[in-house]
């Protein structure tokens, strides 16, 4: 029996010593786990602190682009608009302060036609001088006509051309001769535009090619003479005591001295030769042409009007 018990003792002793290896191992086991997921979850909080730092760099990095983005696009603007001032600045300055440019430009805006600018633009800065006796006159203002501007003026190159200086076309864009001022940097004040308005605008109208003219100073009188040299013949001139005058027969067959008086008159697009017997009222032909120019009255009556008056016109 004693064995028995001895033997009893023993297994029961080896049992527990077991059991405390098993709880031994089982409380290292549980130990390595917590030791492991404390490491995780370190682990765990080092990752999310870096992609939180990583997050905030990268937002600051984002930060940073927009301001710059920002800036330069203020920087851009700033400097569109430095150079749109200066564009508008440098167009503003670019036009002539030559004084046939300045006298031009004062009648922008207004109605006239481009011959009506060109000769007062050269009247207003004395250019032009003295009191026009057969030049056209329409309301305040005097005309010297389109097509007479060439035989007035002197053609030079377009590289010799200065502000001031007149540019004829002979073909303005609309199949019509056209006048202007040459403003310089290729624009010029050009009268009839948009609705007969004064205009600044470029020296291309879309016609035939600009020619540039330089118009001298000279007087009404000199520009009359030019444009309508006398082609009367010679008149005699007798005493006014008429006894002394050779006395001619009326059936002696013998032509009496005549006289033929030549007027030619000019304005836009129409010139006319009218002849006469008699001295030619030059106001009631300039009437005439005024009024046919402005569409008052037709060429067929026009001419009715002068043949009525006595004259034969061309």
């Amino acid at each position: 029996m004693k064995g028995i018990f001895y033997a009893l003792m023993v297994i029961s002793l080896l049992l527990s010593g077991c059991s405390s290896n098993v709880n031994k191992g089982a409380d290292n086991k549980t130990t390595q786990n917590s030791e492991a997921k404390e490491k995780e979850t370190k682990e765990e909080k080092n990752t999310n602190k870096e992609e939180k730092e990583n997050a905030k760099t990268e937002k600051k990095k984002g930060d940073s682009i927009k301001e710059s983005s920002a800036k330069n696009k203020n920087s851009a603007e700033s400097s569109n608009k430095k150079s749109s001032s200066n564009k508008s600045s440098n167009k503003q300055t670019s036009i002539s302060t030559n004084p046939i440019v300045q006298a031009a430009l004062k009648y922008r805006g207004s109605s006239m036609a481009c011959d009506q600018l060109v000769t007062m633009a050269l009247v207003d800065t004395g250019v032009i001088t003295g009191t026009p006796e057969e030049i056209f006159h329409d309301g305040a203002y005097y005309n010297i006509g389109v097509y007479q501007f060439p035989s007035l003026g002197t053609f030079i190159s377009a590289s010799s051309a200065q502000p001031g200086d007149l540019i004829y076309y002979d073909d303005g864009g609309y199949g019509s001769a056209h006048i202007a001022v040459y403003a310089g940097n290729g624009e010029a004040v050009h009268g009839g535009w948009l609705g007969n308005q004064v205009v600044l605008g470029s020296v291309d109208t879309g016609g035939s090619t600009p020619k540039y003219m330089r118009f001298p100073t000279q007087s009404w009188d000199t520009i009359s003479n030019t444009l309508f040299p006398s082609s009367n013949e010679d008149i005699i001139e007798y005493p006014l005591d008429d006894s002394s005058l050779p006395q001619i027969p009326s059936n002696s067959g013998e032509e009496s001295v005549s006289t033929t008086y030549t007027g030619i008159y000019s304005s836009g697009d129409i010139s006319v030769t009218v002849t006469s017997s008699t001295p030619i009222d030059e106001n009631f032909m300039w009437e005439q042409i005024f009024a046919y120019s402005s569409g008052e009255i037709t060429y067929e009556q026009m001419v009715a009007n002068v043949q009525e008056k006595g004259y034969t016109i061309m």
